[in-house]
């Protein structure tokens, strides 16, 4: 996250600023050519799944 300066905000008549980015599953780590794309997770309970999918969250906090 960042926080923008407050000599900056303060020129925008606010008393804060805030950004953040999150990301989940950015990277596969570990590929095994015998899974054939299935997530090890699932794979090794018996279970056959799709890796979870990539998730980016932005946010922005505004304080007035």
């Amino acid at each position: 996250s960042y926080m923008l300066p407050n000599n900056l905000v303060s020129k925008l008549g606010l008393s804060t600023v805030s950004l953040a980015v999150e990301g989940q599953n950015m990277a596969l780590l570990f590929s095994d050519d015998k899974l054939r794309g299935q997530d090890p997770e699932f794979f090794s309970t018996g279970g056959v799944a799709l890796p979870q999918p990539r998730l980016i969250t932005f946010s922005l906090n505004i304080g007035l």
